[in-house]
């Protein structure tokens, strides 16, 4: 009986030890959803009066834009982890070869470059890696986006939550990527040339699906030819598909089907260059039911989307009558992170930067001609796009819109606001780190800028 009482006094005091230590963890690495009004927070207030104090400058004037481009192959020659869907093994087959893209832009010697990676994201790294390294281009006038493929390798991002993502950092992939990034825009720069623009976005809803919901969905395929006096044409696309179409249990390296549209349209004797930006993926998929699936579903929707480029550009483009350019990055102030492991908790901000490294994103903005890209650190839902009059502001200073995700920085997805706590997807809660006003945020941030830039009329 005392052996009973002495067990059972022993039992409770390691429960209560237990529990106390459970208890100090949880205070520790777990908080409670913030939901403090966006326009209450001192984030907001900096990041909005930031933007009411910048200088918008663009570059005017009658002397031509000329425009160089370029790729180089990144494709690894050694085993590489695949990038997409969390932690992956390495590819054992490559089904088409992956590139950086970069197109040059220069006006009054004042020189402007856009670079895109057949990559999940930019590799920053390898940014970082040539910056001072090219005499011709400051590096704030650099625009980044990839194409998302989820088909991708990996290795080149050095945080914990970013090497669990893609893959342990590799240097001897860093350095290949940083080497490729600068070729591509040494030959980009020294291939320049005069060129005229046109503009156009052509429907295509029988690619791409809304993932979220039933809502609204972005089926535009936007596009941008850059014509030279004599010879073919490079085109800039985007369209709002995730390149998901390649089960995650296949180990097969691809471009998915940005990579198989890119090189649809070098194949046609007018055009001779192709770079692919992720548009607003955040709440978009592709068609599943389009046929197929895997290779043959990417190689569909690719082919898919490039003949609808090469049949219909000619009666939809719009001549670019701006000769302006100029690129402004601005720095976005974010709130304490919430990164949602239930409805209403958190993992505390502090754990949340030791992960990451803590977050810098900016939005990036870049016109050129008529055309206004706007770059975004996220995967960005085109369904707040059209919901919002982004469009309108811009059109109205003469400017055709252009969005496009993952410009260098990352803070998870930016989805609307009715989603957070209605729909239960992995968009909304693993991946939406800094809800839940996000969509409010960036609108109001986008919707400034563009009131703010300069107009062409």
């Amino acid at each position: 009986m005392l052996e009973m009482k002495l067990f059972l006094k022993r039992l409770f005091k390691i429960t209560g030890v237990a529990l106390l230590v459970l208890i100090i963890l949880g205070f520790l690495l777990v908080d409670f959803i913030d939901r403090t009004p966006l326009k209450q927070l001192t984030a907001y207030q900096e990041t909005m009066q930031s933007l009411e104090d910048s200088t918008y400058t663009v570059l005017q004037g009658d002397n031509p834009i000329k425009a160089g481009w370029a790729a180089v192959n990144i494709t690894p020659n050694y085993p590489a982890p695949l990038a997409g869907y969390g932690i992956r093994k390495e590819f054992s087959e490559v089904n088409d070869s992956l590139f950086v893209r970069a197109v040059v832009f220069e006006k009054d010697k004042k020189v402007y470059a856009m670079v895109s990676y057949d990559l999940m994201v930019v590799p920053k790294v390898a940014i970082e890696k040539i910056t001072g390294k090219l005499p011709f281009l400051a590096p704030h006038h650099l625009y980044l986006s990839a194409t998302h493929t989820h088909s991708g390798y990996g290795g080149w991002e050095g945080t914990f939550l970013g090497q669990v993502i893609t893959g342990f950092a590799n240097e001897t992939t860093i350095e290949m990527l940083s080497k490729a990034t600068q070729t591509a825009l040494e030959k980009a720069y020294a291939s320049r040339k005069a060129i005229s623009m046109e503009y156009g976005t052509i429907t295509a809803p029988q690619y791409v699906n809304n993932r979220l919901s039933k809502g609204k969905k972005d089926d535009g395929l936007r596009f941008v030819r850059l014509r030279p006096a004599q010879g073919p044409s490079a085109i800039i696309t985007t369209y709002a598909a995730h390149p998901t179409n390649i089960n995650k249990k296949l180990q097969i390296l691809s471009g998915d089907y940005p990579g198989i549209l890119m090189a649809q349209l070098e194949s046609s004797p007018s055009i001779d260059f192709a770079l692919f930006a992720a548009g607003m993926v955040g709440s978009h998929s592709p068609n599943y039911n389009i046929g197929g699936k895997d290779i043959p579903r990417a190689k569909k929707i690719g082919e898919g989307l490039a003949n609808l480029l090469i049949e219909q550009m000619d009666s939809v483009a719009i001549p670019s009558k701006s000769s302006g350019i100029g690129m402004i990055h601005f720095p976005v102030h974010v709130h304490e992170a919430q990164f949602r492991i239930d409805q209403d908790l958190r993992i505390r901000h502090t754990v949340f930067n030791l992960l990451t490294g803590g977050l810098t994103p900016k939005v990036s903005a870049f016109q050129v001609g008529d055309l206004f890209f706007m770059g975004m650190p996220c995967d960005f839902s085109g369904e707040i796009y059209l919901d919002h009059s982004i469009e309108k502001i811009a059109q109205d200073k003469g400017l055709f819109p252009i969005v496009t995700s993952f410009n260098g920085e990352y803070i998870g997805y930016i989805i609307p606001d009715k989603y957070y706590d209605t729909v239960k997807k992995h968009e909304t809660r693993e991946m939406n780190w800094f809800g839940p006003y996000q969509e409010e945020y960036f609108v109001s941030i986008m919707e400034k800028i563009l009131s703010k830039w300069p107009s062409t009329q």
